[in-house]
Parts: C-alpha cells; sequence; structure tokens
C-alpha cells in the first residue's frame, strides 16, 4: 500500500499530495504479477524487473522535486508507467506468454478507471461548491466571530477533522488553512501550529471514510474493507488527531485578535449543491453495497444530478444577474426616465407618445388609457387593440398575471412587488411607491427580451392618485458581465495532473 505525505508549501500557500517511494515496497513484489488472470508468473527477478524498478525510482524521486524543479508530478510518472508496460510486454513475450500483458494492462485500466472516475465527480463537486462560495462563505463567519486564537484553534481543528471524511483531506486542508491566516494575521507562531493541527486533524479525519483520501478510497473499491468497516477506526483515529492537537494546544496564547469584517453570501443554489453532494455519496455507496456495482458508476449517475440541477442555475442566473446588474447601478444621480415622465403630473398621458421609452398607462380601474408608439414597435401589440382594455399583461406574460402598473396603483405595494418580483426589483429613487424590476420576457422579441420596467402612481396636483404608468428599457444588447455556472467549467478545472498522477501510478504500482 503507499504511504501518503503531506507537504505544505508556503510559496503557493498550497497542501500538495505527494506519494513517497516508500510506495516501492509494495511494487517490487507485485509488478509482474497478473493475479486475477490464470496462473500468476512472477518476473521481478528477472532484466525486465530491475529495470522496471530502476525506472520507478527514477520517476519518482523527481516528485517530490515538483516544487524545485517546476515539472508536473504527473510527467516523470506517466513516462515510467509507459516504459515498464513496454518492459512487461517484451518480458511477457520471451516466455511465450503475448496475451498475457495486454490482459493485464486492460484489467489495470478498468480497475484505475473507476478510481479515475469517481474522484474526477469528487473534484467537479468541490469545485462547484467552490464557485457557489460555499467555503469562503464559511471562512467569513469564522473570522468575523471574534474567537480567541484558541478557539480559533480548536474550531478549524475540529471542522478539519469532521469536514475531511465527507470532502477529501486537500480541500479541507486549504479551507481551514486559509480561515488560520486570515485571524492569525501577522502572528507566524500561532499561524505555524494552527496550520499542523489543521492538516493532522484531516488526514486523521479522512482516514475513517473512504471518500477521505486517495488510499482509503482504493482500499474500498477494491472490496478490501466494507463501508461500515472504516467507522470501526474512528476512535484511533480522533485520538490520532486530540493527542498532538492537546500538546500544541499550550504553545497558543489566549489572546483575542480585532474581529475580520468579511461576510460573503453564498450563491444561488448553494445548499441544494451541497445536499446533491451528498445525495451524490449515498448513491455510491448503494451502487456498491446493494447493487453490487462499481462505486464510480454511482457517482456518474451523481454528477447527472449536478448536471441537470446546473441546467437550472444557468437559465435562473441568467435572468437574475442581469436583473442585478442593471439595478444595482441605478442611483439618484443616474438618469431615471420615470422621474422625468411623472414630472408632467396629471397631464402626463399628453406627452407619452413622444417619449422614446416604450409605456403604457392605466386609470384607478387597471384600464389602458394610453399606450404609445414605442410600446408598439416593442411588443407588436397596437395601442387601438390595447387602449380600453385590461390586457396590459399580455405582450408580456404567457397567462394572465398582475402587471407593476396594477401594483403599485393598490395598496401595499411593497409588499406585492415582493410577491410578484421576488428577486428581481428594487425601489425607484424617486420614491413615490415607484419601482424598478428586470426581467427575461420570452414573448417579447424574435428570441425573446432582457426588460428593465419602472412603474409608479400617477396624481393630480392635490394629490390624489389617477391611476399608474409603467416604462421600459430594452436591455437585450447589455452585455452580461457575470458567468454563469457553467458544469463543464468545473469539470475542466478539476485537478487534471493529479488525476494523471494517480492513474499512471496506479498502473505500476497494483494491488
Amino acid at each position: 500500500m503507499p504511504v501518503w505525505v503531506i507537504i505544505y508549501h508556503p510559496r503557493r500557500k498550497k497542501v500538495k499530495i505527494i506519494l513517497s517511494v516508500l510506495a516501492l515496497l509494495a511494487f517490487s513484489s507485485t509488478a509482474f504479477a497478473t493475479a486475477g488472470m490464470g496462473e500468476a508468473v512472477v518476473l521481478t527477478g528477472t532484466f525486465y524487473g530491475f529495470l522496471s524498478i530502476a525506472i520507478f525510482v527514477a520517476a519518482y524521486a523527481l516528485v517530490p522535486l515538483e516544487n524545485s524543479i517546476h515539472m508536473r508530478k504527473s510527467k516523470p510518472v506517466l513516462i515510467a508507467a509507459g516504459v515498464i508496460w513496454i518492459l512487461v510486454a517484451l518480458a511477457f513475450n520471451n516466455i511465450g506468454e503475448t496475451e498475457r500483458a495486454h490482459q493485464a494492462i486492460k484489467h489495470g485500466l478498468v480497475e484505475y478507471a473507476e478510481l479515475f472516475l469517481f474522484l474526477l465527480v469528487a473534484m467537479t463537486y468541490i469545485n462547484a461548491l467552490e464557485e457557489r462560495n460555499v467555503f469562503v462563505s464559511l471562512r467569513g463567519f469564522l473570522v468575523s466571530r471574534g474567537f480567541s486564537l484558541r478557539q480559533v484553534f480548536w474550531i478549524t481543528g475540529v471542522l478539519a477533522f469532521m469536514i475531511s471524511p465527507i470532502a477529501d483531506n486537500l480541500t479541507t486542508a486549504l479551507l481551514m488553512g486559509a480561515v488560520v491566516m486570515a485571524v492569525g494575521g501577522t502572528d507566524r507562531k500561532f499561524i505555524a501550529i494552527s496550520c499542523i493541527n489543521v492538516v493532522v486533524a484531516a488526514n486523521a479525519g479522512g482516514a475513517f471514510s473512504p471518500f477521505g483520501d486517495i488510499t482509503t478510497l482504493m482500499v474500498w473499491q477494491k472490496g478490501k474493507v466494507e463501508f461500515l468497516q472504516f467507522f470501526m477506526i474512528f476512535i484511533p483515529s480522533l485520538v490520532n488527531w486530540l493527542v498532538p492537537a492537546l500538546i500544541m494546544n499550550f504553545a497558543i496564547t489566549n489572546g483575542t485578535p480585532q474581529a475580520v469584517d468579511e461576510h460573503v453570501e453564498m450563491k444561488l443554489g448553494a445548499k441544494t449543491m451541497m445536499a446533491l453532494f451528498l445525495i451524490t455519496i449515498i448513491t455510491a455507496v448503494s451502487f456498491h453495497n446493494f447493487l453490487h456495482l462499481p462505486p464510480a458508476a454511482g457517482m456518474m449517475l451523481g454528477l447527472g444530478y449536478l448536471g441537470m440541477f446546473s441546467f437550472y442555475l444557468k437559465k435562473k442566473e441568467g435572468r437574475l444577474y442581469l436583473a442585478d446588474s442593471i439595478l444595482g447601478t441605478r442611483t439618484e444621480e443616474s438618469p431615471n426616465p420615470l422621474r422625468m415622465l411623472l414630472r408632467y403630473g396629471k397631464d402626463i398621458g399628453e406627452y407619452m407618445d413622444h417619449q422614446p421609452y416604450p409605456a403604457f398607462m392605466i386609470d384607478k380601474d387597471h384600464t389602458i388609457t394610453h399606450w404609445n408608439e414605442a410600446l408598439e414597435e416593442l411588443t407588436g401589440f397596437p395601442a387601438n387593440k390595447m387602449i380600453g382594455t385590461k390586457n396590459q399583461w399580455k405582450p408580456f406574460y404567457a397567462h394572465q398575471r398582475t402587471t407593476l402598473a396594477d401594483v403599485v396603483l393598490g395598496g401595499d405595494a411593497d409588499l406585492k412587488v415582493s410577491k410578484h418580483y421576488r428577486g428581481l426589483h428594487k425601489e425607484n429613487p424617486i420614491g413615490v411607491k415607484a419601482f424598478d424590476a428586470a426581467n427575461f420576457f420570452e414573448k417579447v422579441g424574435e428570441t425573446g427580451s432582457y426588460l428593465v420596467f419602472s412603474a409608479a402612481p400617477v396624481t393630480d396636483d392635490d394629490g390624489n392618485v389617477l391611476g399608474a404608468v409603467e416604462m421600459f428599457e430594452d436591455m437585450t444588447e447589455q452585455p452580461n458581465q457575470e458567468e454563469n455556472f457553467d458544469l463543464m467549467e468545473r469539470i475542466a478545472r478539476a485537478e487534471w495532473d493529479t488525476l494523471l498522477f494517480f492513474t499512471a501510478s496506479s498502473c505500476v504500482s497494483r494491488d
């Protein structure tokens, strides 16, 4: 079994997982064993065996030097894997077993394709949760609470121990390490001791779960240990963290640093994504325990869950982000077409046709009294068919519903606008129960339109309400600066170097 080592690299501030050359001990006795495909043929004592070991050692000697020579760890391991399989083929050819090498590499590729796919899905979920601000939100919560240094030491340790069985220990160590550095500031002693505590806790916590570490995952997928059996070492894992933590605790002062004002909201769908990740883990375990199928197949089904949810997010956020970017830029000093229109007071209807902005007006009975030319052009609905009706909803919605003008005309405008335009509206700076909203309208234009629309009551000189006016701004051509959630981008951001490294190293150090 390979031995895993955690190394903290201060310049990159990133934890890297490397495979120790001690894996050679496992490799040297099984490099040419073709278990499961007939009678085993051991060739470790041959020239090919010794040469393979030498290549293996040379390749893995470069792995710990990754940060010094700036060469990704997967590159030498991939070369070593390919050359060793050539030697395996030559060795079997020399004894007349020409098909055994082919069978061996196929067997290895199937096993570690399962590992590859499992890790790919897990990494994609972690990347997706990171993009939804789940981790930075947790960090912001912790650094803004005003905990003492000793409390932060224990809180980050406990969280590292509890999170790593679900996420991987690398992500957990990075997250908690960021919290430690944010709280510790210039206290280098606190940061160093707390980061050690986080790394120990993350690795100890990952030991009693199949998902906590690459080694435990390989053992579980291979069927060496059942899922529930991992939890039998919970107490040893806890002791493994608590003992050094208790010792390090005495080196931490009990001072209280100034709380950092950091608050980050999780993005739309973050909580649902966390639930989907948990359901995906349950699916993978069920595939393995009840259906006797590879856990990777269950994880791929879980990736389908995330894919369907990402489709929903992409459509939803395409509308919400545009609304946020438009409405978030309007201030008291910004040009405000609604304010300009309302200056006409009770005579507003006489000037509507001369406005460049699409607009309509309704009376106290919600009947259309004015429908200007710009609105005719935008919607394709002529004024002579709209005036005198209560069909102001028709150009915009598939089914009859309240428009923003209808909302501001009635009582309890604040409650009603929140009900009908939740998350898509804000109060217009001119006040007087005036509101702005933004949304995507599939019926407007050939392919739909993004519109900002504003509405306010129309009053006479004595303040009596005569009706309401609603006007529109077409923002379809305005570029959206926000990037919608993209599942393929989350997959692309997986640690491909690590995945290739694990796959290649697995092929040359089987079982």
